[in-house]
């Protein structure tokens, strides 16, 4: 079921996904400033419908990293954000973000009249056509559609399931 937030994926995590005045030492993370800038981030993206990935080099993770506890601290703030306001994390690596976008790319969708065909390669969460109504039929069984203003739009979406999906507007 999609929660009313954006999805967060995070590829480990740097300061150095920050803005170049904190790329060359993570330590400059322990200004509040910077946390703002990491909040604001994340709920800039909640607010317009993105999805977002923050990704860390392994070398700031090691043990023996200098920047390993700033980044530890980013790695906390998101995390607790995240939990306070309802996203949604992917801890992932940048390669399974690759083939999840290279899989959704060759997903087709093909409208003819009030009937849509999905053929999604991997789960995903479509935007209905403007006026679809608060339920719809998916694969024979009516299912609620999620309502989400971005922006100035209020946009109508669908989770929709791995394979081969026929939906209906009512």
């Amino acid at each position: 079921m999609l929660r009313r937030s954006a999805i967060v994926g995070i590829c480990c995590l740097t300061a150095t996904a920050l803005g170049a005045e904190c790329a060359h030492s993570a330590h400059f993370f322990i200004f509040e400033s910077e946390s703002r800038k990491v909040t604001g981030y994340l709920d800039g993206a909640a607010q317009n419908g993105r999805i977002i990935q923050f990704f860390c080099h392994p070398h700031y993770l090691q043990d023996n990293s200098e920047d390993l506890p700033a980044v530890e601290r980013v790695l906390k703030l998101i995390g607790s954000h995240s939990q306070e306001k309802g996203y949604q994390i992917l801890y992932t690596s940048t390669n399974r973000i690759a083939a999840f976008w290279q899989a959704r790319s060759a997903s087709k969708i093909v409208r003819e009249g009030l009937e849509i065909a999905v053929k999604a390669q991997v789960p995903m969460v479509i935007v209905l056509p403007e006026g679809a109504g608060d339920m719809i039929w998916l694969n024979g069984k009516e299912v609620p559609v999620v309502k989400k203003k971005v922006g100035d739009r209020m946009l109508s979406l669908l989770c929709i399931p791995e394979g081969e999906n026929t939906l209906r507007l009512l």
